[in-house]
Parts: C-alpha cells; sequence; structure tokens
C-alpha cells in the first residue's frame, strides 16, 4: 500500500512540473519523506521504547480514507513511513536496513517518470 501511495503521489508531482506543458505547471518538486523508520517517534518521551516498533496509531489524518474508520480515527503512526524499515539485526551496532517494496518501486520510477496513468498493485 505504500508504494501505491507514494508512486501516485511522485507521479501527480512530475505531471504539474513548471517544465510539463499537458500538466498545470505550478509545482517545482517534492521531497521524500521519510527514508527510515522511526522508532522514537510514537513516544519522543520515552527512551525505552525508542527501539521497539509500535503498532499503535498515535494520531488522526482524514486523507488517509481507507482506513479513517479505525477505532477513534487513529490512523497514523510515523515509525512506519520509512522507504526503509529497520531490522532487529544488528551490523556495527546499529539496526541494519531492508528496503520495502516502496524503495524499489521509487527507485524505478525515478529512473524514468511514467507520467500516464498506471494501475499499481497495493
Amino acid at each position: 500500500m505504500q508504494a501505491f501511495f507514494l508512486e501516485s503521489q511522485w507521479r501527480m508531482i512530475y505531471q504539474n512540473l513548471a517544465n510539463y506543458p499537458q500538466g498545470a505547471g505550478n509545482c517545482i518538486g517534492g521531497t521524500m519523506f521519510e527514508w527510515t523508520d522511526e522508532l522514537w517517534k510514537h513516544n519522543e518521551y520515552d527512551p525505552a521504547g525508542w527501539s521497539v516498533h509500535d503498532t499503535g496509531a498515535g494520531w488522526s489524518n482524514s486523507s488517509y480514507y481507507f482506513d479513517i474508520r479505525a477505532p477513534k480515527n487513529m490512523n497514523m503512526n510515523e515509525e512506519w513511513f520509512g522507504i526503509v524499515a529497520l531490522s532487529q539485526e544488528l551490523e556495527d551496532g546499529l539496526n541494519k536496513r531492508a528496503p520495502r517494496k516502496a524503495y524499489y518501486v521509487l527507485r524505478e520510477f525515478w529512473k524514468k517518470p511514467v507520467l500516464n496513468k498506471k494501475k499499481t498493485k497495493r
């Protein structure tokens, strides 16, 4: 699902770039958020939880319509926003990185953006 939404958002950016004549021409680029998961974000005031990947949502965003009906509309958890996951396996004292599907989808998209609408599996 992450790969589907990120690719569609980047497609929209490219379709509206200032140098793309078929689009609105009102965009000069975008920023990728977030490179890697951030385990500390769910409860940043509790250092004991900084190494735990929380599964509970911490806030609500109705833009993500497919799950806004979650209990109390709590459907967002930034700990999981990374296109690269943190592995529990350590390398030189740091968590190893594990690219997610979104990483590979964006890598291919950025090589040669396809601007026409495309059906992508979630």
